[in-house]
């Protein structure tokens, strides 16, 4: 619908479909819109760190998304955008960061590090600070990663990605 000409008359070139890792969905959507752009919510090469972070991360290994993201790069012709939101202590060590190089090997990727932006529903994460998503980046990038830190607006007053539509869902659930 958002490349329709009768509605949005969007460039399928613009879009970025994000997903947390779902192999079949994945490749039907790459191959029914192979000039949409497409981003997987990594967040860690160590399948435990990230069933912790992405639940549904335990129906799908971590070999299954490098095949399907081999898949995609060949079906698709361009680099698949990998989102990594660095949480301090959880998966900003040097030894991560070497970790997701050695993972990303072969593969056509973007890497986009992002910093966490806290929410009242998980206290005990914290994002990583300046210099370590500089250092996480500098390691990516040394490695020859194409690899950019988001810059985030908005955490000051909790309207960052991911604290809004949270807090948004809680007073409808109160509402009710």
């Amino acid at each position: 619908l958002l490349t329709e000409a009768k509605l949005f008359h969007f460039s399928p070139a613009k879009i970025l479909v994000s997903t947390v890792g779902i192999p079949e969905a994945m490749l039907r959507c790459v191959r029914r819109f192979p000039q949409v752009n497409l981003a997987l919510s990594l967040h860690s090469v160590d399948q435990a760190i990230r069933e912790q972070l992405i639940p549904v991360a335990k129906k799908f290994p971590l070999d299954q998304l490098q095949s399907t993201l081999r898949q995609a790069n060949d079906l698709q012709g361009k680099p698949v955008m990998i989102e990594y939101l660095l949480l301090a202590g959880v998966n900003d060590s040097v030894a991560a960061a070497q970790e997701l190089v050695h993972w990303l090997s072969g593969l056509d990727v973007h890497v986009n590090l992002i910093p966490y932006n806290p929410i009242e529903d998980a206290p005990h994460l914290t994002g990583t600070d300046r210099v370590g998503r500089d250092r996480f980046a500098g390691i990516l990038k040394q490695a020859g990663v194409s690899t950019t830190i988001r810059y985030s607006l908005g955490a000051d007053i909790a309207a960052a990605c991911g604290q809004l539509v949270r807090k948004e869902n809680r007073a409808q659930a109160m509402a009710q």
